[in-house]
Formats: structure tokens, sequence, C-alpha cells
């Protein structure tokens, strides 16, 4: 069934300034009172359930929860009729297509410096082993004060004004509601993907209890109509790269993501050791993996969209530090090195647990070492990855 999109309509001005102003400026408005009477989102419910009864949650049981609120936004805001829905890039493509807004090569990839492609990885800097995503700030934190700030300016317009922000952090149908509002598709990866900005970005939502008629403009022009058609329309055709990429076969059909394969999972959700057939893939990642983003077309070239500079820029640990520095992590460095950073999600354990298999895979030669260094640790979870290692090097010894 065709619909039009709340998000076929230009923002009204004084909304777009203020979200502007606050740093997005890719957004668009959602009707999600229609969108919820109407069913635009039982497809993904049910999609939904399949996931869950499939166990592909894998053990992230929260997952389970607040079915009705994850496609009805009036249960995440009481009496909520619309949404703006805005996409925040984090990092450019391969290639970076009319650079207006920052100068130099693209910054999705971190490249190797003169000589350090003879250093071992276990010596290199954090951030080419650790998801684009999380190099920065806590995007969660910065976007919702950014969010914030852009509705304080529309309360000011209209004391009426109640909102509530959503940032990847409730049971809600983020990706479900920016396709409705027409910002994109959703890939065979799973992700949302909006031509010139590839998967790059994180979804947020500002639920509203006005009307959709005063956020946007119901006069479109032609020009904007059928661009927002057109992206709507798009799908992934035959392309299979990402699905054909993933090194631990999370991904063994299209559009299904079985988390208990995935090593974003694995990293950073996974509160206990990884089974032992999955650590080889720990070679390139030691927080989150971008693989099937990397490989998809859509990212191979992007505009230089505005980006927030407190969740682009790397932290200077990620900078200083080495995954063998890691490896040796103390509780006040945790704190200093990661605090403030999405990084946090997977613990101190999770973190060094995950150092110690990225050196593993490497066939890093100080590895016996450091696992002396944790014998008998205090985490439990390291000591649980130190005695499982040994026991995978101690079958790997010539007899």
């Amino acid at each position: 069934m065709k619909r039009t999109f709340s998000g076929f309509w230009p923002l009204r001005l004084p909304v777009a300034e203020a979200l502007a102003q606050a740093g997005f400026d890719v957004s668009a408005a959602l009707d999600v009172g229609e969108a919820a009477r109407a069913g635009w989102l039982e497809p993904d419910l049910e999609r939904w359930r399949q996931w869950i009864a499939a166990g592909a949650h894998a053990d992230m049981h929260f997952m389970e929860e607040n079915e009705g609120a994850r496609a009805d936004a009036r249960l995440v805001l009481q009496d909520a009729l619309s949404a703006i829905v805005v996409l925040v890039p984090y990092a450019t493509g391969n290639r970076v297509r009319r650079a207006e807004k920052t100068k130099g090569p693209s910054d999705a990839e971190p490249r190797l410096s003169e000589g350090e492609s003879d250093v071992l990885p276990g010596e290199r800097p954090l951030l080419g082993a650790v998801a684009r995503y999380a190099r920065g700030a806590d995007y969660h934190k910065v976007i919702k004060k950014r969010l914030d700030a852009a509705a304080q300016l529309l309360f000011a317009q209209n004391p009426a004004l109640r909102w509530r922000v959503v940032v990847d952090s409730i049971p809600f149908f983020d990706r479900a509601h920016a396709r409705e509002a027409g910002l994109g598709f959703v890939g065979k990866n799973s992700m949302l993907l909006r031509p010139g900005m590839g998967s790059y970005f994180f979804i947020a939502t500002l639920l509203t209890n006005q009307s959709v008629d005063w956020l946007a403009d119901s006069k479109s022009s032609e020009r904007e109509t059928t661009r927002a058609e057109r992206i709507a329309s798009l799908s992934c055709g035959d392309c299979r790269a990402c699905l054909d990429v993933c090194p631990t076969n999370a991904l063994p059909s299209a559009y299904f993501l079985d988390a208990s394969r995935c090593l974003s999972y694995f990293t950073i959700e996974h509160r206990d050791i990884v089974p032992d057939e999955f650590l080889p893939s720990f070679k390139d990642t030691l927080y989150g993996c971008d693989a099937c983003q990397e490989v998809c077309p859509y990212n191979f070239s992007t505009l230089d969209l505005l980006r927030i500079a407190d969740i682009s820029k790397p932290r200077e640990s990620l900078l200083q530090h080495s995954a063998r520095d890691l490896a040796l992590l103390t509780r006040d460095q945790y704190e200093t090195w990661f605090g403030g950073m999405a990084m946090t999600r997977a613990k101190y354990g999770g973190l060094i647990r995950n150092a110690l298999y990225f050196l593993y895979a490497n066939g890093d030669p100080e590895l016996p070492s450091l696992l002396l260094q944790r014998k008998n640790d205090a985490e439990p979870l390291v000591a649980r990855t130190v005695r499982q290692l040994g026991n995978l090097i101690s079958k790997k010894a010539p007899a």
C-alpha cells in the first residue's frame, strides 16, 4: 500500500532552524498517531516476534520486553501525536563527495601511519580496532542534550509542547520510524541506509504531543516529494556483500541478524567468555564490528555532512594506548580512559576480555606474559578469560 510519508513534507522553517541550531540538518516529521492507528509498523512487530522466538537476541533478555511501545509511540509519550526523526552522522564513507563542511580525507577508516604497518597489531593504537560509532563521547548523552535544547527552542514558540527524546535507549523501533518518515530504507544487514549518508549515523527521535501539521509544512515541492519517494523505494537488489563478509556468519539471510553469532554482541553485550570457535574472528576488532557496513556500496562514497565533534572526534585514549595496554587495564585507568564513552557498555572486565581475545587472534608474542600477570584476577570475567586462553595455548603447544 502506497503511503504519503510525513517526512515528505519539509519542516516549517522555525522548526528546522531550531534543529539546525542544535546541530541537526537531516530530519523529517512523522505522524506517529496515524502510524499506530494504521498499523504501519505491524510487519516490523511481527518480524521482531519471530526474531525473539528464534533466540536470535542471544541472552539480551531486555529485548523481550515492552512489545507494545516498540511500535506505538503513544506508549512512550502519553498523547504523542508527532515526531521529529533525525539522522546524526558520526563518520563518512570511504570517499567524500562535495566536501564543504570540513576539509581533508574521509575519517571513516583510520590509516596506518608511516612505519606503523610494521608494528604488531597489539602495539598499535586502539582506534582501528574500535567500531566507528564508539570512538568519541557517548552519543546517547550528547544527542539527548542537543535534542532537548532544540525542544526548548520549540517550547518557546509553543508553551503547550510536551516532548520526550528517544536515543537508542528504550524499547522503540528507531529504524522503522525513520523509514516511515522517508529518511531511508532498511538494508540486508538490518541497518538503515540513505544515499549520500550510507549507514554511519545514529537515529534519534523527538516525540511531541503536537500535531504533525505544527511541525511540518504540508506544501512540499515536487522535487522534494520525488526524492523522498525514490529513497523510500530503494532496496539492496541482488547485492549480498554484507552477508558474505560477516566473519561469524551472523547474517545467515537477508534482513536477519543473529546476535548470538555477532561480534558486536560478543564484544559489547555478552557478559561471559566467548565460545572458542569465534575467537579467531577477533583479529580485527576488540569493540563492535563494522564489517557489514564497510562493504556496503552506500558507504563507498558519502557527502561530508555536518558532524557533532564530541561524537565524531576520537578520544585521546584510543590514540595513545594499545591492546597490550588495555589487557593490563586498572580500575582507575578504566575511568580515565573510557569515562563518558559508549565503550563503558562492555564494562571493565569485558574490555579486558576483548583485548586478550584480540591479542590471541593476532598471535601476539606478549600474550603469555600478560595472561600470567592477570592470573587469579579479582575480576571474575577476566579470570575466566585467562583460564580459557591458557588452555587453548597449552593445546597448541608442541608436545
